[in-house]
């Protein structure tokens, strides 16, 4: 209960008896002016007003008479009225036609009939009579269309406009409290049953299921309520219907009276009635009570002493109400809407603190609209911190757009940090032991909640702080995890904000009485203007409400900060599975902060996401390292970690880049991956799942420089090759292949790189003892060699310089092949590495570059023995000098049967004269050569064939072509003053350039010309322009 009203007499010891009263005026103020004695002749029984007709209704002597509302002078008699009993008024807004019209009307009870007349724009238009059955005790006007009665048995209601009567319910206290039983279909539709006859009957049926008997004592009653809606009352229960004659639904049942009410008003807020009571003496009292209009609870209780009320009655449509006695007129003033509101809240009824605000009448709508959000905001923080209903607590918060410093200072300060409110260190000792019990903490930060007394009978039930642990351990998850999505969706909104490019949000702050310290905390806040008249207003009153909500545009990077990084801390509290989530993402969390606690809770990958999204690249390439050479480490241990992180760095950090991959790199740098001489190694470095904690070389270069990915595309290759020479070639070869294949790089010092990588394999692969070589079969001379050959980039004078001499000559004769040397490279083959099949295919690779390099071979066979190629030393004795004279012979012999083979098997490439002079003049020639004869004899007759057919082509060519041009020059033209252009059918004048195309007699300008010859070349772009054969010249006009 609170104080709503002040009951205060205005007018005592009046010299008349009070029969009737009635409102003409809003106003407080009340006097005695006068006393009108010859009014009526006998007690004026009830009083009405029809303000906008200026009409004052009496009911006196049985009839009804019509004042003026200004003067108090009769005007009118109704004489139709003669022997009423009661009469009620309707004014309103009703459309005739579609225009607005104020319609007045007044009901009055004669007798068994009913008489309605009406007035429309203060103008009498109509009455209108109905018959009665049975006799009315009371009647109400619920439209303008519809009236509601009562007889001693039944409601029923009247429609006006067509004479139709319709039962509404039993009018006996047994039916109207069965309204609060549940309906049989859940229906809050009064039931109704339909008649066309008179007034009254019983149309109640088989829904009442015996409950109507006989009626009780006491008459019933109908009173004008707010919202247009009426209340239905027999005895001490009372009923609410709408203005259609439906139950409401704005209300908790029917309303129940500790008594049988004497009379009944309302406010927008309250039902006002007066009752009487027995006092412990014997003694009668007279009590005025004031009750909630919604859930019907009582709210406060004024004693009127013995005085007995006659008359209750409100003005302005609920907005004063006054009380009459026999000689006294009270006035209910309505206790200041601040203290109400301050009372309300200190039972926690906050619905019924939020009724009061929104339908106060002396109240601004600014101040109205402010003390709604204090009574939310308080909800809010009442719904969180006494009845742990986070999920409602924080929606509220949201829908107020509060700061979200608001929600997470009710936390404790493991989650809240430095904006965590004092608690109570009275702890008990389960609340000690767990620290996350939200019902101990003690609001201390300026800003009171309410908190809900204890109800009687209720001491044997725990509080919060005695129920176990493991259940306050569930409530508390309830907590953190409603936080978490309170958060999430405050975090998109701040993306949204930061993708519109806004600087600041706006939030709803609260600051105390005192001073902003509770905005201090949030960077760049303006300062937050004051209303001292308004704090005066409500401080005066309510204790509760000493604070201020006021909208500050805060800065979104450092709310920002406080969202992520307080969602930082719920995520380690209750679920480490998404720490990840959102340390991958962009985020704002405060790195010293978060570091910290990361650290605390040995949640190190997690904190090498956090250094990578706010690009502490080096603190986390360091943090891998040292867990990376940890085995202890579950999670980083090994290069594989460090890695991947370097996959992810931009371009720009290619320092660092270089820097922390030495060490993977090293790890494996003794067993130097040979897997890039395989067929198909790329994709074995790309699916290497061997080493699962040490990836291998390959794989690390792979990852590193060459997955494909925009950095490694934009990565200064010359300056990785020339940190991966630090540690192999083997590394240097995996890399070029995916700059020169897979990138097609055509840098020379690239291919140089290459070249060299490789030839420096093959040299550690050499033997070290004399007259030792690897293998031609070898994959790393082979990868070698088809580089050599394939690549057009490296500079073959670099390469030769690098070759060893006395080695390496296939390697060698493709170099020179650059070099376009092909009669040393065949040197090579047959005085070094004595393999003249080997310069056969040398021929065969090399003929399109060289088209006689065939006789150059031959010539090499032919020819004497180069000076620098070593010869054998002869012996003193006689027989090994001609042992040694014989083997050169043989050679000799060899080299020429050779060169016989070559010019028998390529006898095109080897032209007459030339071979017959290189032969030596001894030779003889076999059967199978002359085969070569006859290949030349065949070449040169066909050479003659072909030139003496392009001769006659030639010459018949020539002649087509004079034909022509004497045809063309018979062709005349006659240039006159009427000739006109065919282009663009103008005069051709004189000394104007023109011309007469090939087949055609018209002239056309030569710009018109060349204008449309360029449009049809761009139309046919690719294609030959057209060409004219001589004859097709220009010409002059002549005079």
């Amino acid at each position: 209960m609170h104080d709503a009203f002040q009951l205060v007499p205005v007018l005592e010891q009046l010299p008349v008896q009070v029969e009737s009263i009635v409102v003409t005026e809003d106003g407080v103020s009340v006097r005695l002016i006068d006393t009108k004695k010859s009014f009526a002749n006998q007690a004026i029984r009830q009083l009405e007003v029809i303000r906008e007709a200026g009409l004052l209704v009496s009911l006196a002597e049985d009839v009804v008479t019509l004042y003026s509302l200004q003067t108090y002078t009769q005007k009118m008699l109704l004489k139709s009225t003669k022997g009423a009993q009661m009469m009620t008024v309707y004014t309103g807004v009703d459309h005739v036609d579609g225009i607005p019209v104020i319609v007045s009307k007044l009901a009055v009870i004669v007798k068994k009939k009913l008489i309605v007349f009406e007035w429309r724009d203060a103008q009498f238009t109509d009455n209108k009579e109905f018959p009665l059955n049975e006799k009315i005790r009371s009647f109400q006007f619920s439209t303008s269309n519809m009236l509601i009665l009562s007889t001693t048995k039944e409601f029923m209601c009247l429609q006006l406009s067509r004479g139709q009567w319709i039962d509404l319910l039993a009018a006996d206290a047994a039916s109207l409290r069965s309204m609060a039983k549940p309906q049989p279909q859940g229906t809050q539709q009064l039931p109704t049953s339909q008649s066309s006859g008179s007034g009254g009957g019983g149309g109640w049926g088989s829904w009442t299921m015996g409950l109507i008997g006989n009626a009780a004592t006491g008459s019933p009653n109908i009173v004008k309520m707010p919202d247009e809606e009426l209340l239905l009352c027999r005895e001490d229960i009372g009923v609410f219907i709408s203005s259609a004659g439906k139950l409401s639904k704005n209300h908790d049942g029917p309303i129940q009276f500790s008594s049988t009410p004497t009379c009944i008003t309302y406010t927008p807020l309250y039902v006002i009635t007066t009752q009487s009571k027995n006092d412990s003496d014997g003694a009668k009292r007279h009590n005025v009570v004031v009750q909630n209009i919604v859930d019907h609870s009582i709210v406060q209780e004024l004693d009127l002493q013995q005085e007995t009320p006659l008359r209750v009655t409100n003005g302005g449509n609920g907005k004063q109400v006054w009380i009459a006695g026999a000689n006294t007129i009270w006035h209910l003033f309505p206790v200041d809407i601040h203290k109400q509101v301050e009372d309300v809240l200190q039972i926690c009824d906050f619905e019924q603190a939020h009724n009061l605000v929104t339908k106060a009448e002396n109240i601004f709508e600014e101040d109205r609209e402010h003390l709604i959000q204090k009574i939310q905001w308080l909800q809010a923080r009442w719904l969180f911190r006494e009845e742990a209903e986070y999920e409602d607590a924080l929606g509220m918060f949201s829908k107020l757009n509060a700061t979200p410093t608001e929600p997470i200072a009710l936390y404790p300060k493991s989650i809240s940090g430095d904006l965590a409110e004092e608690y109570d260190n009275n702890l008990d000792e389960g609340a000690k032991d767990d620290e996350k019990d939200l019902s101990v903490y003690n609001d201390k930060s300026g800003t009171k909640t309410p908190t809900r007394p204890p109800s009687k009978g209720t001491q044997s039930e725990p509080s919060n702080s005695q129920k176990s642990t493991k259940k306050r351990r569930v409530v508390w998850r309830d907590g953190l995890l409603s936080m978490m999505r309170y958060l999430t969706e405050h975090r998109r909104r701040i993306q949204k904000a930061f993708s519109n490019n806004e600087q600041e949000l706006v939030y709803l702050v609260r600051i105390t009485q005192n001073d902003n310290e509770d905005i201090q905390d949030l960077p760049d806040v303006p300062p937050v203007p004051k209303n001292p008249d308004r704090e005066m207003r409500e401080n005066n009153f309510a204790p509760l409400l000493q604070f201020q909500l006021i909208n500050v545009p805060i800065n979104i990077v450092a709310m920002a900060q406080l969202v992520d990084t307080t969602l930082l801390k719920l995520y380690i509290e209750c679920s480490p599975s998404l720490i990840g989530s959102l340390l991958r993402v962009k985020n704002h969390c405060d790195i010293e902060e978060s570091e910290a606690l990361l650290l605390k809770h040995k949640k190190f990958k997690e904190l090498v996401d956090l250094y990578h999204g706010n690009e502490l690249h080096r603190k986390a390439l360091q943090l891998l390292m040292e867990h990376g050479q940890n085995k202890e480490s579950v999670d980083l241990y090994g290069t594989k970690a460090l890695v991947n992180y370097l996959q992810r760095l931009p371009a720009s950090l290619f320092d660092l880049i270089l820097e922390y991959v030495s060490w993977p790199l090293s790890y494996h740098q003794k067993d130097a991956d040979a897997s890039i001489f395989i067929d198909g190694h790329k994709e074995s470095v790309e699916m290497d799942q061997d080493l699962e904690t040490h990836p291998s070389t390959n794989h690390i270069i792979y990852k590193v420089f060459a997955d494909g990915r925009p950095a490694t595309l934009n990565f200064p290759r010359e300056k990785v090759v020339s940190f991966l020479s630090g540690f192999s070639p083997y590394q240097i070869v995996c890399y070029l292949e995916y700059a020169i294949d897979e990138w097609k790089d055509t840098s020379p010092s690239l291919h140089n790189s290459m070249a060299l990588a490789l030839l420096q394999i093959v040299k550690d692969a050499i033997p070290k003892s004399p007259n030792k070589s690897i293998d031609i079969t070898d994959p790393r001379r082979q990868k070698l060699i088809a580089f050599l050959k394939s690549s057009k980039y490296y500079s073959a004078e670099k390469i030769l310089l690098n070759l060893p001499a006395e080695n390496l000559y296939e390697e060698r004769m493709h170099v020179l092949a650059r070099l376009g040397q092909f009669s040393k490279a065949l040197e090579l083959a047959v005085f070094h590495l004595k393999k003249l099949s080997v310069g056969e295919e040398y021929c065969k690779e090399y003929v399109e570059k060289c088209e006689n390099i065939y006789m150059l071979f031959l010539t090499v066979l032919t020819g004497d023995v180069p000076a620098d190629v070593p010869q054998p030393r002869p012996q003193s004795s006689q027989a090994s000098s001609k042992k040694l004279q014989k083997l050169l012979d043989n050679e000799c012999k060899k080299r020429l049967n050779f060169s016989l083979h070559l010019i028998a098997s390529y006898p095109s490439h080897f032209p007459l004269g030339q071979t017959l002079a290189s032969l030596p003049p001894n030779t003889v020639l076999q059967k199978d050569f002359i085969s070569y004869f006859k290949t030349q004899l065949r070449l040169q007759s066909q050479e003659q064939r072909e030139t003496a057919i392009l001769a006659n082509l030639g010459t018949v060519e020539r002649f087509q072509l004079r034909c022509r041009l004497k045809e063309l020059q018979e062709i005349c033209v006659v240039i006159g003053d009427t000739s006109v252009c065919s282009h663009c059918l103008k005069r051709i004048g004189k000394g104007v350039a023109f011309a007469v195309l090939p087949g055609k007699s018209q002239p056309i300008h030569l710009s018109c010309w060349q204008r449309r010859k360029n449009a049809e070349a761009k139309a046919k772009e690719n294609k030959p322009q057209i060409s004219f054969p001589n004859g097709g010249g220009f010409k002059q006009s002549a005079n």
